[in-house]
């Protein structure tokens, strides 16, 4: 479980690195060098999601503007919004989504049944 997700005074990047190489690991047994580049990306954009979740925390869902004239949405909402989509989308190239897994062949006693005729 990323306990960041419920402390995020808990992020490492330096954790969140080596959870996400390992993850790669077990998928292909290797890691590209070229998604070395996408892992970063990915870093800094869970990065900014943590800092917006920060600020939130604190600052709630809203703010007001024009010297406290105005109500509107806390600007950090919508960073957070972005920052997820490209989380996911960056996660998706990584094949690091349910979605974009490879399927698992079947192991043990009933693999060669579940493989048909």
């Amino acid at each position: 479980m990323a306990d960041w997700l419920i402390h995020p005074e808990h992020w490492s990047r330096t954790a969140f690195v080596a959870q996400i190489s390992e993850c790669l690991d077990e998928l292909d047994g290797q890691t590209h060098h070229v998604d070395c580049h996408l892992v970063a990306m990915l870093v800094s954009q869970v990065e900014i999601y943590v800092q917006c979740w920060r600020e939130l925390q604190s600052q709630g869902l809203t703010s007001t503007f024009n010297d406290g004239r105005t109500p509107g949405k806390n600007l950090h909402v919508a960073m957070a919004d972005r920052a997820l989509k490209q989380v996911a989308m960056l996660m998706g190239e990584l094949r690091l989504t349910p979605k974009t897994r490879p399927p698992k062949k079947p192991t043990g006693e009933w693999a060669d049944f579940l493989k048909g005729p």
